[in-house]
């Protein structure tokens, strides 16, 4: 075999061979190398086809998943919403029902303080929860103005007598279909109609001895005016006709008399003579006595 430079040997033609076999074995690799890599990317081309579609079948999944998240997020905001609005309306329901409640109870204590206030009137009395004492004070001031020459208030318009109205003053309903008018009855007093009573209590006197002498009186009590010249006289009947509290106001039927006329009470208390007092003789007399007088206790013992 000639080639360009000389004449091939055996030994070249040898190693020709040799170099054409490696060749064709080196083609024969990559062919199959090629064609193992063509099937290869065959098979990624069909196992991509699948995992796309398998995506997309993921896809569309996920996405009704979302869209049903979605969807139920909406009707549990809608029923939170609702939820609120219904507690809402409840606790509305609850304030109105316990501000109903309240409006009940203030209710019921003002119609029982009315009832009281109709039994009080009822019995004649002034409660205080209708007339306050500031609107009294007003009251009666005006009257003071309008009284005619010589009459007064029994205790006057000073603030610190107020509340002993309330037991002095009488009250009168009077009233139709339309209204009802009260009728105070305030007590007044003239300048010489204001005495000062004493309840007389009888105790035996010693006179000698075991011999005792007691006074009979007809009348047990004694009142005496503010200028010591006029007195009355009153028994234990009298005085059931009198409304008695802090000032007994008794009516004016009540003989007035005058210093000079003498009874037995007068005379007593006047220390004069005795002479117009009759008197009973005691004998013997051993028996203590022990009385009470208001806030006075009296002891004699003979």
């Amino acid at each position: 075999m000639k080639t360009l430079f000389g004449t091939a040997t055996v030994t070249d033609i040898h190693l020709l061979h040799e170099t054409v076999d490696k060749l064709k074995s080196n083609n024969a690799d990559i062919s199959h190398s090629l064609t193992d890599q063509i099937t290869y990317i065959k098979k990624s081309d069909a196992a991509n086809k699948i995992n796309s579609i398998a995506i997309a079948n993921l896809l569309d999944i996920v996405k009704n998943v979302v869209i049903q998240f979605h969807d139920h997020s909406r009707q549990l905001m809608r029923d939170i919403m609702w939820m609120n609005i219904t507690f809402y309306a409840q606790s509305n329901v609850f304030l109105a029902i316990r501000q109903l409640e309240f409006a009940l109870l203030r209710l019921i204590q003002q119609l029982y303080e009315l009832f009281e206030v109709v039994k009080c009137m009822i019995q004649g009395k002034l409660p205080v929860k209708l007339i306050n004492p500031i609107t009294l004070h007003n009251i009666l001031r005006n009257v003071s103005v309008q009284l005619q020459g010589g009459y007064e208030l029994i205790l006057g318009t000073r603030m610190d007598n107020i509340y002993s109205y309330y037991d002095l003053i009488s009250v009168t309903l009077v009233g139709d279909i339309h209204c009802v008018k009260i009728i105070l009855n305030i007590p007044l007093k003239t300048v010489n109609r204001h005495f000062l009573l004493y309840q007389v209590i009888v105790l035996p006197t010693r006179i000698s001895g075991d011999k005792f002498v007691t006074y009979s009186i007809e009348h047990s009590y004694l009142g005496i005016d503010d200028n010591w010249h006029d007195f009355i006289l009153f028994t234990q009947a009298d005085l059931s006709h009198c409304i008695v509290n802090c000032i007994t106001i008794c009516p004016a039927n009540i003989a007035v008399y005058t210093a000079q006329k003498m009874t037995c009470l007068s005379s007593i208390y006047v220390q004069e003579n005795h002479n117009t007092c009759s008197r009973k003789l005691l004998l013997n007399y051993k028996t203590p006595i022990l009385l009470r007088h208001r806030n006075t206790w009296t002891f004699h013992f003979p």
